[in-house]
């Protein structure tokens, strides 16, 4: 009998060292830097207005992002609508290492792309004559130094009642009055992104664990990898995407067309802490022209634009105030 409760408790030891080289590996895997590298060197960067402007004028326009917003500063319109279509099929498309993050691109080819529409008509169904249909681009992926929800630092992403997320999701979809993204940059209503604000949990995502296994392996510019899963488009949404606000701003990296109609969530997608802070050890490098410093795009993160005379539309009415 001594000896079996001995060769139990061995057992449960190895057993426990076990777990404990497991977790100091997750730690390890989790903090150490991946470098990637981006595209060919630049003469800017999204910190230095001054040359940004200087190099391209738009950026200093009367419609840029982004910006922050706040509930008692927008106003109310119940009758926005945001019609989503063909989000509930699976992911069918690949990811690629673009300037200056990554993106989930759909195939065309496997079935109509997700596409969006946006209505502020009071009619219950939306008119394919009033209303603009705008296809699925792309996603793209953009997060700071850490995971941390915080207070506004003046820089960054979005904000909401002052408060800055650590990574925000770009859903960039294309009026399909233009034929491609290189067109419908430069038309005032040539893009519709819907933008997700992602905060940290204890819920892992299986689909996001994929999505940053495959982003490892894309380390030189250009590299592209299929990605078909049986996960939708619509489990990268937040599932309340009824309620949100909606301006007209600009794409956040040069030349800053202002092309864009914004929607972003109240609603926050969750994500587990783990996956958020595999996410921030991902560099993004490239270098700045006559210089051998390199910078990490990924923490490129453009200043909080003024709102000027803009109106910021938001399509719920809080009946208790959130904090």
């Amino acid at each position: 009998m001594p000896s079996n409760l001995f060769m139990y408790l061995a057992a449960m030891s190895a057993v426990s060292i076990h777990n404990l080289a497991n977790n100091i590996k997750e730690v390890t895997k989790t903090y150490n830097s991946l470098d990637i590298h981006t595209s060919n060197t630049t003469n800017w960067t999204l910190t230095d207005n001054d040359r940004l402007i200087n190099m391209f004028p738009l950026c200093n326009g009367s419609r840029q992002s982004p910006i922050g917003l706040e509930y008692t500063n927008t106003k109310e319109n119940l009758n926005l609508r945001l019609g989503l279509t063909a989000y509930e099929r699976p992911i069918s498309g690949f990811l690629a290492n673009r300037f200056p993050t990554f993106r989930l691109i759909p195939f065309s080819y496997e079935w109509p792309r997700p596409s969006a529409l946006i209505s502020q008509t009071i009619a219950r169904s939306f008119n394919p004559y009033a209303d603009s249909h705008f296809t699925l681009s792309h996603i793209e992926f953009r997060w700071g130094e850490d995971v941390e929800i915080k207070q506004a630092q003046g820089t960054g992403l979005h904000t909401l009642d002052n408060v800055s997320y650590p990574v925000e999701m770009h859903f960039v979809h294309i009026n399909t009055a233009y034929t491609n993204l290189e067109e419908a940059n430069s038309k005032p209503d040539g893009l519709l992104i819907l933008s997700v604000l992602v905060v940290p949990s204890t819920h892992e995502s299986y689909i996001f664990d994929r999505i940053l296994d495959e982003l490892s392996t894309l380390t030189e510019h250009n590299q592209q990898v299929n990605f078909n899963e049986e996960s939708t488009w619509r489990s990268l949404l937040p599932q309340d995407t009824s309620r949100f606000y909606r301006y007209f701003g600009s794409t956040m990296t040069p030349p800053c067309y202002e092309s864009v109609q914004w929607i972003i969530f109240e609603e926050k997608l969750k994500l587990g802490l783990k996956q958020l802070k595999r996410l921030t050890r991902f560099r993004f490098l490239g270098k700045v022209l006559g210089s051998d410093k390199e910078i990490d795009w990924s923490k490129q993160l453009r200043p909080i634009q003024k709102t000027g005379d803009r109106v910021v539309e938001r399509s719920f009415r809080r009946v208790h105030r959130e904090r």
